[in-house]
């Protein structure tokens, strides 16, 4: 789990506007904020569309979290990422999807 100063918080979501970049992947879609934060911040959205029980979303959501979390080092400084879990990464394994984002965040 991510700490609590790389978590965008609630009146931070209302404050994002506009995104900067887009990268989406099958089993997510990212998008990149703008942040007075010196802290690279992240959250984790997993509609119910994506999945229809809490359980699976909540799996979904601590996996995408993990994941993010071990790619904290090489996110930039005053940015902010929202991911957008889609149906494919609700049932992709941690492995998959530490290797999907990894790319994304350029770590090898």
């Amino acid at each position: 789990m991510l700490k609590k100063q790389n978590r965008i918080t609630i009146a931070e979501f209302k404050r994002l506007g506009r995104p900067l970049r887009f990268f989406h992947s099958p089993l997510f879609s990212i998008r990149l904020y703008n942040t007075d934060s010196e802290k690279p911040k992240c959250a984790v959205v997993v509609s119910k569309k994506a999945a229809a029980t809490a359980v699976a979303r909540n799996l979904a959501r601590r996996r995408f979290y993990e994941a993010l979390y071990a790619n904290l080092a090489s996110m930039q400084a005053y940015t902010a990422s929202v991911v957008m879990v889609t149906k494919g990464g609700v049932g992709a394994s941690f492995a998959v999807i530490q290797k999907a984002l990894s790319e994304v965040y350029g770590v090898h």
